[in-house]
């Protein structure tokens, strides 16, 4: 895969003995907020620190669409990168990349029939084909790329998703996505356990870009600062 762009994924359960040294004890949904974004703090200086950037660096949100920062993706101050972040019950994910990135992630734990107002109508009749959970492994996989993707052009969920194809995704592992014109790079990664996936990973990015996978090292307590 020479010459694709490396983008950085750290996947941790904030409900891991490990999560809660490393970035404190998660509980209720804003427990989850706060390990997410010191995950998404870890994962950025751990790649200032390897790529000898110097500088304090910081992380803000910024919508795109309004100007707030009291919502809108994740920006890093002080660094050349581009961040993303998703969590799903215990699981989050971030992913770090020199040019603009989008990435979601979904457990496979659902019982009733999934939405289908953010499809396509060629995405609705292929999941109509299906039984259940083909249905649902099938659904999250256009899903995680439809966030993916909507995350990395800026808007999120205001983007148009009933005009945004990815059934591509059902098929490839890697495909090319087009929103509005712009092309968007888009991996689907399974989450196996058993032989079975049990959710799903998406990245989106500008060009072609191949996944390097970290993991969480055990850190002292104030190793973040």
């Amino acid at each position: 895969m020479r010459g694709y762009q490396p983008v950085y994924v750290w996947v941790a359960d904030l409900g891991a003995e490990l999560s809660c040294t490393t970035l404190g004890s998660p509980g209720h949904s804003d427990q989850h907020r706060s390990a997410r974004r010191d995950l998404a703090e870890y994962a950025v200086r751990t790649v200032v620190r390897e790529q000898n950037m110097a500088g304090e660096v910081e992380i803000l949100r910024c919508c795109d669409v309004c100007g707030g920062h009291e919502h809108g993706r994740p920006q890093v101050v002080g660094a050349p990168l581009h961040i993303s972040a998703s969590s799903s019950g215990r699981q989050a994910v971030v992913a770090i990349c020199d040019s603009p990135v989008g990435v979601d992630i979904e457990i496979l734990d659902k019982t009733h029939e999934p939405p289908t107002n953010v499809l396509t109508t060629a995405e609705m009749t292929t999941l109509q084909g299906l039984g259940h959970p083909e249905r649902w492994q099938a659904f999250l996989r256009l899903w995680t790329a439809k966030e993916a993707v909507t995350k990395a052009d800026g808007r999120g969920l205001l983007a148009p998703l009933q005009q945004l194809d990815v059934s591509g995704a059902l098929r490839l592992p890697c495909t090319w996505v087009t929103l509005e014109g712009t092309r968007w790079y888009t991996q689907v990664v399974e989450i196996p356990a058993l032989g079975v996936p049990t959710g799903f990973i998406a990245l989106a990015t500008g060009a072609p870009a191949r996944i390097v996978w970290r993991t969480l090292e055990p850190v002292s307590s104030g190793a973040h600062q």
